[in-house]
């Protein structure tokens, strides 16, 4: 079993966290299935609250979590939720960023909107490792498991840091 000062040492060892990286990635596209899609009909300009579609899935409601999956940078601001909805529109929470919505972008809608949040966060690559790796290792099973020095591995299981991820998703995006 390892000390605090091991587990410390094993937080920032790069290869624990190339192994919640991968966890997180995996957890990430887990989220993406609470997700639904849909395309929009027309662009939104810098600043819109409003995303048009030709009809807005009957799945969207508002207090859910929104995302352009398209284009990812300065569009549909991280934390943005669904304030309405009408037949053809949605009406955000932020202003659309400098980039604009296209017509056409794909754009993802959840009621999980701080899950999914930290989803697209995940898969950009800005989110902070070193938090994650402490809340993996905070885990009493990995905790148990850890040996540093040790193997490569630190003796813990991908099966286990897995679950440390999932189990921890929401606290990980600040649900």
């Amino acid at each position: 079993m390892a000390n605090l000062g091991d587990l410390g040492s094993i937080a920032v060892d790069g290869r624990f966290g190339q192994r919640v990286a991968n966890a997180l990635a995996v957890a990430a596209a887990a989220v993406y299935s609470e997700t639904s899609f849909a395309a929009t009909s027309q662009a939104s300009a810098a600043s819109s609250l409003t995303l048009t579609f030709a009809a807005v899935p009957s799945w969207v409601t508002p207090g859910g979590g929104v995302a352009d999956l398209t284009n990812q940078t300065n569009t549909i601001k991280a934390g943005t939720i669904i304030v309405a909805v009408t037949a053809t529109t949605v009406t955000l929470s932020q202003p659309i960023g400098s980039a604009g919505v296209a017509s056409g972008d794909i754009i993802s809608f959840t009621q999980h909107g701080a899950r999914a949040s930290f989803a697209n966060r995940v898969s950009a690559g800005s989110y902070d490792l070193l938090h994650a790796n402490y809340v993996v290792l905070a885990n009493s099973t990995i905790a148990n498991e850890a040996v540093w020095p040790g193997t490569a591995d630190h003796s813990i299981a991908d099966a286990d840091i897995q679950f440390a991820v999932n189990s921890n998703w929401n606290l990980l995006a600040g649900a």
